[in-house]
């Protein structure tokens, strides 16, 4: 999916307790008996939450705890307002004051203390960033946020303390959508029956909108609400219309209970980060909840009726304020030591985002919701609610303004992160609507040719197009012009395709490929191609498609072979090829490593990769690009890492100007000082 994500699967343990308490307005509420193993159940699921950002390899499938917890409010909010509305009891201006005495005291207190430790921590670039998504979960579009900031060149989740607040953003727009629906269908339905069946048949189109969306667009049907309403609405039509479990017997609930049980379990185990969800497979755990919801309206039903016990009903009485705290401490504490928790420190964070839950539950959620609060007037609790969320949306403007407050370090510091931070330089020349446009925007070095056309166009991904500073240098001189035809997360291989890769993005490289052919057409004066991108992710699981040679669609082709084929298809035109190696990159690229060396004027450079991974990593790219140069005067191989690397490690600084922009791309001031290294072809 994605880096972060690659696709990270945040999940969170909120929603609404099942206590329903007295009110002025609330008789239809009386009236419904509490249920222990519900609250038992979000127990359950938060702890597979924290257990899969805790210890991932544990429950690689822990992320199910979010569908969970939506088919919980799903049911839970349903079953209030719906019977609310039979009645005539139901006010939307009371059900929103509810939602806000739940939720956004201990949300608020949470967001306070994490700001005030990412300010503290973070680094200006990241602090930024983290000032947009404090915005956008003060102001409930935490999802569409994320959604929108994900994919390759989304930060790593350390960087995100609150991204796990995606999840309160979907249901925060369930909660003020569905009562609306729901009141429409009473209005024009009236059946009980006929209502849980309206909102099945919403659920079923939801549920084919997100399987279709989980291969075409994954990070949308993560995220965004309508592909993950099915798991709300599942609960909802279940609180509508659902017969009474004592009416088939314990033996039968028991059997519910226990199937629901095991459905749940082996989600947790067998799903992981690389399925295809949700969808399809999300239906198993939802059908799962809701029979251990069923099964535990019967006493002796086991395993349901366990979830009664005190364990789970501790943990299900804290889980939204254990939602809330445990992903900021793990995420911070992971940034601030620059790897991964060792499993004392892990349990160290896991435990206090317990303590911390409890003393949140204990202080700040039960006195908002019972007592006193519950006589105040639903405008003052609008306005309290507005006057808080206006602070936390000035603050993250003054973080995002403030460009992440830079000054808080020394000029040798800040003149590091401005460099690092300067990669934006013909990032709009990405994807296909650009290559053909005429247009200078994306120009590099003269803005025409000397006839008035194009000599030199760059093909590949992100890594192909952080060269573009380099270029730019090395054309002006020479007279050239030049343009980035770049695509993100696709090589410049014409006639290949990765199957093992989700739809969408094969779909979006196919059309890519197309685009150079469009382009190359399109411009008969071309006389150099410049091929990169990063070589080693593609190494395997190639495969011929329609553009490939004849009769050849479908077969399995090596990546040299692949990369020949796309060079022959240029050479036959007539054109040079400039192969340019990747650059050294690694896994673990921390800012906060430089910062600190540089506070402690220590050497930088152990910071970046070693020259074995590099090696091991680039070999067989370097062997093929090597050989075609000696075999073709008209083929020209740049290799970067070799440029960079020693006998042990790899430059990050050239001359004393900083290359990196993150762990695996130069930035702008980075790539043009390549330019004096670069051997650019001769062209005569």
């Amino acid at each position: 999916m994605d880096k972060t994500a690659t696709l990270d699967r945040t999940v969170a343990g909120h929603g609404d307790a099942n206590v329903l308490a007295p009110s002025r307005t609330g008789a239809a509420r009386d009236r419904l008996a509490y249920l222990p193993h519900v609250d038992g159940l979000r127990g359950v699921a938060v702890l597979l939450v924290v257990a899969y950002h805790a210890w991932p390899w544990l429950l690689p499938g822990g992320f199910i705890g979010v569908d969970i917890f939506f088919v919980i409010s799903g049911f839970i909010i349903t079953r209030q307002i719906f019977a609310e509305m039979q009645t005539g009891q139901f006010s939307f201006a009371q059900f929103l004051t509810r939602r806000i005495r739940r939720l956004l005291p201990a949300a608020f207190v949470c967001f306070a203390a994490t700001t005030a430790l990412a300010s503290w921590l973070l680094l200006p670039r990241a602090l930024s960033n983290f000032g947009r998504s404090l915005a956008s979960a003060g102001l409930m579009y935490a999802n569409i946020y994320f959604y929108q900031t994900s994919g390759y060149f989304a930060p790593r989740a350390d960087e995100v303390p609150l991204l796990h607040t995606w999840s309160l953003a979907v249901e925060d727009q369930f909660y003020l959508s569905w009562p609306l629906i729901l009141l429409g269908l009473v209005w024009a339905l009236r059946s009980g029956r006929t209502i849980a069946l309206a909102a099945a048949g919403l659920g079923i189109l939801s549920l084919l909108a997100a399987e279709w969306l989980a291969h075409t667009d994954r990070d949308f049907a993560y995220y965004i609400l309508f592909p993950r309403a099915f798991e709300l609405l599942a609960g909802c039509a279940f609180a509508i219309w659902a017969p009474a479990a004592g009416k088939f017997g314990a033996g039968v609930a028991s059997a519910a209970s226990g199937l629901g049980a095991a459905v749940l379990g082996l989600s947790a185990v067998l799903l992981n980060g690389a399925s295809t969800f949700p969808g399809l497979l999300a239906l198993p755990l939802v059908l799962g909840t809701l029979a251990l919801i069923w099964s535990g309206q019967t006493a002796s039903a086991q395993p349901a009726h366990l979830l009664s016990g005190r364990v789970p009903l501790f943990f299900g009485r804290i889980s939204y304020s254990l939602y809330l705290w445990h992903w900021p401490l793990l995420a911070l504490a992971h940034y601030a030591l620059e790897r991964p928790l060792s499993t004392p420190e892990t349990l160290f964070a896991v435990l206090l985002s317990i303590g911390l839950a409890a003393a949140s539950w204990r202080w700040i959620e039960r006195p908002f919701r019972h007592g006193s609060w519950l006589t105040v007037p639903a405008w003052r609790v609008f306005a309290a609610a507005t006057a808080c969320s206006t602070l936390f949306a000035a603050l993250a403007i003054a973080l995002v303004v403030g460009r992440g407050l830079p000054n808080r370090f020394s000029a040798e510091v800040r003149s590091f992160l401005t460099v690092s931070a300067t990669a934006k330089g013909y990032k709009h020349c990405d994807y296909n609507a650009a290559a053909l446009k005429d247009d200078s925007s994306c120009t590099l070095g003269e803005a025409h040719g000397a006839k008035g056309a194009l000599d030199v166009a760059v093909f590949g991904d992100s890594n192909a197009r952080h060269f573009g500073a380099m270029l730019d240098k090395l054309l002006k001189p020479r007279g050239l012009a030049g343009r980035t035809v770049a695509y993100p997360g696709c090589p410049p291989l014409i006639g290949v395709s990765r199957p093992a890769i989700d739809i969408q993005t094969n779909t979006q490289c196919t059309e890519y490929q197309h685009a150079i052919l469009a382009f190359n057409q399109r411009n008969p004066g071309l006389k150099l191609v410049v091929l990169s991108t990063i070589w080693a992710g593609y190494y395997d699981g190639l495969v011929y498609n329609a553009l490939g040679p004849a009769g050849q669609e479908g077969k399995a082709v090596s990546f040299e072979d692949a990369v020949r084929w796309t060079i022959a298809a240029l050479r036959q035109r007539g054109l040079r090829v400039w192969l340019i190696g990747t650059i050294p990159q690694f896994d673990d690229y921390s800012e906060r490593c430089f910062v600190r060396d540089l506070v402690n004027h220590s050497p930088v450079d152990h910071c970046g990769a070693t020259k074995a991974q590099v090696d091991e990593r680039q070999a067989r790219a370097r062997k093929l690009f090597s050989q075609l140069a000696r075999e073709d005067a008209g083929i020209s191989h740049f290799d970067v890492a070799k440029l960079l690397c020693d006998s042990e490690r790899c430059k990050t600084w050239l001359d004393g100007v900083f290359l990196y922009y993150d762990g695996g791309h130069l930035n702008d001031l980075g790539a043009a000082q390549l330019a004096q290294y670069a051997p650019f072809p001769d062209l005569r």
